[in-house]
């Protein structure tokens, strides 16, 4: 899950917009390493989203309820024997102020 200069990326989404990628990784890594978090510029209170985490067509992890108040974290997901992952990244379709809703630096690993 690498940008062209092989650094890595940052999923988001803003005013209810998705963010959907799947990835074709035939079964070579065991986990999916990133940090989940909502940009600074965010307004206050207004930002809620949701990132989902798919392996072969199968829910492998969720957050319903990212807001402002959350502070990042890391997650780790056991991805083995997934040939395909899909990362999907909504923001809340209600709201009209700023916010981005972020799955950052996704790496998979061995």
């Amino acid at each position: 899950l690498l940008d062209d200069n092989n650094t890595g990326f940052i999923l988001n989404t803003m005013h209810g917009r998705e963010s959907s990628y799947t990835y074709e990784i035939n079964e070579q890594y065991k986990y999916l390493n990133a940090t989940i978090a909502v940009a600074d510029i965010s307004s206050a209170n207004f930002c809620d989203g949701v990132i989902k985490i798919y392996g072969n067509g199968n829910l492998l992890w969720s957050d319903t309820a990212i807001g402002t108040a959350n502070k990042p974290y890391p997650i780790q997901i056991d991805i083995s024997g997934v040939t395909d992952l899909k990362t999907e990244v909504y923001g809340n379709p209600h709201i009209m102020a700023p916010g981005w809703t972020m799955l950052c630096n996704p790496i998979l690993s061995e």
